[in-house]
């Protein structure tokens, strides 16, 4: 839900702050003064979450999408694939349509968009076999663990 409001548009910031949270209109006028759409994003983005969640969960998706998107991290919830050693992993990951076909995958490796998560290493062959676990990052906000 986090990552969802941080993908709205600027332009819908304070229409959302209006309709989906319980700051006031002066608050939002004074929040909408800031300088960084992130920062006014981020607070919208924790309100939301808040109303629906709670503080606390709010707080850990906070610091979650912070931690994987500026930073550069992992996600805490990553969504595991277990599969044989020698696997292809076009065949894997649209099998499990992480990705929508083998041409998307193609066009994925070709703008080098997908990698080692926890090295960084693009993978650049899309014949690519499994030989080991690894931690995909597929794109910019998706990822994937392949456990053998």
């Amino acid at each position: 839900m986090y990552g969802q409001i941080m993908a709205q548009p600027d332009e819908m910031m304070k229409i959302l702050f209006i309709n989906d949270t319980l700051l006031s209109l002066e608050e939002i006028e004074n929040l909408m003064k800031l300088e960084s759409p992130k920062d006014i994003k981020m607070r919208l983005a924790y309100e939301i979450v808040k109303i629906y969640h709670g503080s606390e969960i709010a707080k850990k998706a906070q610091e979650n999408f912070t931690n994987t998107f500026q930073k550069g991290g992992l996600p805490e919830n990553i969504e595991e694939i277990k599969t044989e050693s020698g696997k292809s992993i076009m065949e894997l990951l649209v099998e499990k349509k992480i990705v929508a076909s083998k041409s998307d995958f193609r066009r994925l490796i070709t703008e080098n968009a997908v990698s080692n998560a926890v090295s960084g290493e693009k993978i650049t062959d899309v014949n690519f076999k499994i030989s080991e676990n690894i931690t995909l990052k597929v794109g910019k906000k998706r990822f994937v663990k392949i456990i053998i």
